[in-house]
């Protein structure tokens, strides 16, 4: 009997031990179901963003596994520069800003999308987002185009300059960036807007690149965006319904 009892005891407890073993199995699928759901609603909130660095992400991945020379050649072909819209390949104003000069830079960018686009474009939604980013984009672009273009013309740059590389993410970067620290309560949004541009004007007088000159732009752009289209909207979706009704005519 005695013995009886210590297989049913032992018998139990190797029930019990199974038990665990299988709970802590079934625990396992439900951990990555949430976090496949929580990657989804995050992905779901910012799909343009994610978008946008999964097309540089490509493009970076063709030119390392291209020669230096086609992966040049590549760069030089999506560039906004002077010489391409002269001929009115406006496509270029678009695909320049999928294209990055320097590959070594992608893991930087990526950490910034996420530090910054990401969380504008949570907020702005990804309409608004877009056309800040556009903005932002093309406008630094023309202004800086017309830069080149006047500085050859009146012979105080060289003609060289003209077709000079320049692609990347960042006019529209800075401008998403300006428009988020348009977003930061009253008391920090002064500094922060001061800094960015006191920062980036700073870097022009250093260096004097025309791409500093389109970051200027591009912040201008960004800050004037949110005041003249992402404000009035703002306050249009917060007009008290008494208001609205007294707006209306009858």
């Amino acid at each position: 009997m005695a013995t009886q009892a210590s297989f049913e005891r032992t018998g139990r407890a190797s029930r019990s031990t199974a038990a665990a073993s299988s709970l802590r199995f079934w625990h396992a699928p439900r951990s990555l179901r949430a976090g496949a759901q929580l990657a989804f609603e995050y992905a779901h909130r910012c799909p343009a963003t994610l978008f946008l660095l999964a097309i540089i992400t490509w493009t970076t991945l063709v030119q390392m596994t291209s020669g230096a020379e086609a992966a040049r050649s590549l760069v030089l072909a999506n560039s906004s520069s002077v010489g391409h819209l002269r001929h009115f390949e406006l496509d270029v104003l678009v695909t320049s800003a999928f294209w990055l000069d320097s590959q070594d830079l992608l893991g930087v960018w990526a950490v910034l999308f996420f530090a910054v686009l990401a969380p504008a474009e949570r907020w702005l939604g990804t309409a608004r987002w877009l056309v800040v980013f556009v903005c932002g984009h093309i406008g630094a672009t023309v202004i800086t185009v017309a830069g080149i273009w006047i500085a050859t013309a009146a012979g105080a740059a060289s003609s060289g300059l003209e077709h000079a590389s320049d692609v990347g993410v960042s006019y529209g970067f800075v401008a998403v960036a300006a428009a988020l620290a348009c977003r930061l309560p009253p008391r920090w949004r002064v500094a922060a807007v001061a800094s960015l541009l006191g920062a980036l004007g700073l870097a022009w007088l250093a260096d004097g690149t025309f791409t500093d000159a389109g970051h200027v732009a591009a912040a201008t752009i960004g800050v004037a965006v949110y005041c003249v289209l992402l404000r009035r909207t703002k306050a249009a979706v917060r007009l008290p319904a008494s208001d609205s009704a007294a707006a209306t005519p009858t």
